[in-house]
């Protein structure tokens, strides 16, 4: 049985949609959804969470504030949610046996890159005191928290690449191109060669269930197998939606690019990220006409 918390979110809801094809048994738990089957309106601050959990189950945890920006804003509830919030959850594990905790971590751990050169793998010295990410701040004492109840459960860390995909809401910097070369005629960026490994929603989902029943605790970095920079997502973008547009750098010179290296994933979890960077903007253009974006 597994155990979603932010069942609500956009992760979550991606992750039981695809249980549900698999015909995966799961409770979902979240503070912003209705109640409904195997679905609880439960908040992990507040809410005893131990009679919602099977014993034995499987735990991802998805539930956080989950943006640099939403914890600059309100650090406190930042702190509640992502680090209370889940010390909560893991003493509901440890009440109900759980078999395994999956937290979502993010590639923001690793902090200001220091080199464009430097490629980020799982066993490099994480940096509390010099992170200057509020966000990246709570995920690194989420991990911690995993790491110390590690003796009661196996604990999965997986280091989350920048997530893009069709969606309404709290665009990645890939939404928000691509809806600037949909509706301007000049999009500006800072350098135009800043670059992240970003990764498709559904590769994001298939890395978490590849995930489930490991037998011991190991961190692993969910990104996409190569470097994007945002002149290829540009391109792509004004490709598909056959536009013609400047592109404005406010900065050329200052660029950055964050390479966390998924080779240990692929191998111990037999995963491999599917989606190429073109179908996933032609997913997001189908959204957008949909839900009348553009």
């Amino acid at each position: 049985m597994l155990f979603i918390t932010g069942a609500n979110s956009f992760v979550g809801k991606s992750l039981l949609n695809e249980c549900k094809k698999r015909k995966i048994k799961f409770i979902g738990i979240d503070k912003n959804c209705k109640k409904s089957k195997n679905i609880f309106k439960v908040d992990i601050t507040k809410d005893d969470i131990s009679p919602f959990l099977p014993k034995k189950s499987y735990i991802i945890h998805l539930a956080a504030i989950s943006t640099d920006k939403d914890c600059k804003q309100n650090f406190n509830l930042a702190i509640k949610t992502n680090i209370e919030g889940t010390q909560n959850l893991i003493e509901a594990a440890k009440k109900k046996h759980a078999k395994q905790l999956i937290f979502a971590s993010s590639e923001w751990i690793y902090g200001d890159i220091k080199s464009n050169k430097e490629k980020q793998y799982e066993k490099k010295t994480i940096d509390l005191i010099g992170n200057s990410s509020e966000y990246a701040v709570t995920k690194i004492m989420g991990e911690k928290l995993c790491r110390f109840a590690s003796d009661n459960f196996v604990s999965t860390i997986l280091r989350f690449g920048i997530i893009y995909g069709p969606r309404l809401n709290n665009w990645s910097a890939i939404e928000n191109l691509f809806y600037n070369v949909a509706t301007q005629s000049t999009v500006k960026v800072g350098s135009k060669l800043t670059a992240r490994r970003f990764i498709y929603i559904d590769d994001i989902v298939s890395g978490i269930l590849s995930s489930v029943g490991r037998k011991k605790s190991e961190v692993f970095n969910l990104t996409g197998n190569k470097l994007i920079n945002l002149e290829k997502v540009i391109t792509l973008s004004k490709k598909i939606l056959t536009k013609k547009i400047e592109i404005i750098e406010t900065d050329k010179k200052v660029y950055s690019i964050r390479n966390p290296i998924n080779s240990y994933a692929k191998k111990q979890l037999k995963w491999n990220p599917k989606t190429s960077l073109e179908k996933g903007l032609k997913e997001i253009k189908i959204f957008f006409y949909k839900k009348n974006i553009l």
